[in-house]
């Protein structure tokens, strides 16, 4: 008879690493609820890493938020592999909490899950499931990533309002294209999925919360209110299962650091407030031995040097004064998060099922009904003009056709265009 390899036990509450998940549309305050909550979370002198996608718009807040905050500038390609590669660097840093701003762009940007596909079909000649095999497998090891991670992430994402058809209300027989009340997060379902909490947030700056994990979340987190601080330190009191936030054993921290090398230790220690290094003082003989790097011509700054009897306080080098950015001609500076200024071009399935063709025409719609300007829809219409017109006519459902050209003409007239 095999041994048993299984076990029961009484369930216990636990201390959690939350994910939460903020979407909305540009302007309307996610980057900075993101870091209010973080400041909160991690306390006044906790270390807050931001990943930025963003083009440097994520420090915008430098100035703003106590006790400041690091940022990972990530570029293009935005694969999942560079977001894993990025995730793995602030883990190193000792990141009391981590911001990702955007996680859309692992999805829908250059270099993300949806360009490498696209790339794959190019490649090979042949459209299908295929083409997104790879590229899925890499989007799954980052969400992994995030579930492993020691540190609680808030992850910001980019947001668009849906379109749909539904039959006309005025009973004519035919299909109308209507635009949802409130925005989708543009990201893998199998990631929203694994959010702890996620929430809408709306053009006034307050939440629409969309999903709670736990009944206790649905005191943190309330539809119509602000992100604050108090948020955060209310979060992090649920985190640690409830009461004053329990903060981990410090040692344990720095010997897992140690165990990285010299190098990566002196980075998480160069992180941590006065009260840690004090504590950690009559264990640094233990520390050392772990990194196996003693060196003579220890700094001021450097732990294992034993003239510095007191430890720095954190930060004690001058950040650089950021330049503010330029201001419009009503003295308000620019948006976070801007739509991107070249619409997109949207490539029609070749052969495609039923359900593939639907899903191509509710990709143009959606485009339609997000455009932020005239200009931008004359642009994007130019672009795909042919393809609209050459499958409208061979393959399009005349309801379909008839349901898109009158969307078109309201979005266009809603935009200042002539119908």
């Amino acid at each position: 008879m095999a041994t048993a390899t299984f076990q029961i036990r009484p369930a216990a509450r636990t201390s959690a690493n939350p994910l939460i998940g903020l979407y909305g549309l540009s302007g309307t305050g996610k980057t900075f609820s993101a870091l209010l909550l973080a400041r909160g979370l991690v306390g006044p002198e906790g270390k807050i890493v931001m990943i930025d996608t963003e083009s440097g718009r994520g420090e915008l807040y430098a100035d703003v938020i106590a006790g400041g905050y690091d940022v990972i500038e990530l570029g293009e390609p935005f694969s999942p592999e560079r977001y894993v590669e990025a995730i793995a660097i602030a883990e190193k840093a000792g990141a009391g909490v981590l911001i990702i701003d955007s996680a859309s762009h692992s999805w829908e940007g250059m270099g993300g899950v949806v360009d490498q596909a696209g790339e794959i079909e190019k490649r090979t000649g042949k459209p299908g499931l295929h083409c997104w095999r790879d590229p899925k497998i890499s989007h799954q090891r980052m969400v992994l990533a995030l579930l492993r991670t020691k540190m609680p992430v808030l992850v910001c994402l980019r947001a668009k309002h849906k379109s749909r058809q539904v039959p006309d209300p005025k009973r004519t027989g035919k299909m109308t294209i209507v635009r949802d009340d409130h925005t989708t997060p543009i990201q893998a379902e199998d990631f929203i999925y694994e959010l702890t909490v996620h929430a809408e947030i709306e053009q006034d700056h307050k939440l629409r919360v969309t999903k709670i994990s736990h009944p206790a979340l649905g005191e943190i987190f309330r539809d119509g209110e602000l992100v604050s601080i108090a948020t955060g330190e209310a979060l992090a009191r649920w985190a640690s299962g409830g009461g004053e936030r329990k903060r981990a054993d410090p040692f344990e921290e720095a010997a897992d650091a140690a165990s990285e090398g010299r190098e990566a230790f002196m980075a998480w220690w160069r992180a941590q407030p006065a009260a840690t290094r004090v504590a950690l003082k009559p264990r640094m003989d233990e520390l050392q031995r772990i990194t196996e790097a003693a060196d003579n011509g220890a700094s001021a700054d450097d732990p294992f040097d034993e003239r510095a009897s007191e430890p720095a306080t954190p930060g004690a080098e001058a950040a650089p004064e950021l330049a503010e950015p330029e201001r419009d001609d009503l003295g308000l500076l620019p948006l976070a998060n801007e739509p991107p200024a070249e619409p997109p071009t949207i490539t029609p399935p070749r052969n495609p099922t039923g359900e593939e063709w639907n899903d191509w025409c509710m990709r143009v719609t959606d485009a339609i009904g997000a455009a932020p300007t005239l200009a931008w829809l004359e642009a994007f219409l130019e672009r795909n003009r042919a393809a609209i017109a050459q499958h409208g006519n061979e393959r399009m459902r005349v309801r379909q056709a008839n349901a898109l050209m009158e969307f078109l003409a309201q979005r266009r007239a809603e935009l200042g265009g002539t119908a």
